[in-house]
């Protein structure tokens, strides 16, 4: 589909609107051997996607463009904390609900948790060979 085209597809009075669209989703027309600007399907579902985010009273600033997503978690566990590895692979970005988005957070949050370790402070001071007295403790030896 070429410009002209383009500009009556979605009722633009001007390229330079028809450009502004093109930026906020991010596309460069290619031209064809006879150096005129044509979109591909794959352009026009784009473009027809950012139209329907305008016509809902979306902004070009405020438009991200949508893509698919595929996320697979892996987990592997020898029976050991310590050895327990999770992978998340994300292999696109995407335009997400607050429901999908919610979802990942929890998986990454659950993914994090499953690693942290809680630190004994006691343990630890010693393993550093520092012992701490607290004026609790003080308070305890003068009684």
């Amino acid at each position: 589909m070429n410009v002209l085209q383009l500009c009556d597809r979605y009722k633009l009075q001007s390229r330079k609107s028809l450009y502004s669209r093109l930026e906020a989703v991010g596309l460069k027309l290619p031209k064809d051997d006879d150096g005129k600007a044509y979109a591909t399907e794959q352009m026009i579902q784009q473009l027809d996607d950012l139209d329907q985010h305008l016509k809902n009273g979306g902004s070009l600033k405020h438009y991200t463009p949508v893509t698919s997503v595929t996320t697979h978690l892996e987990s592997t566990n020898n029976n050991n904390l310590s050895d327990k590895t999770t992978q998340l692979t994300t292999q696109q970005t995407t335009q997400m609900s607050r429901e999908e988005l919610l979802e990942i957070i929890e998986v990454l949050g659950t993914a994090i948790a499953s690693r942290l370790q809680p630190i004994d402070p006691i343990a630890y001071n010693h393993s550093r060979g520092t012992c701490t007295t607290t004026k609790l403790d003080t308070f305890k030896q003068r009684s």
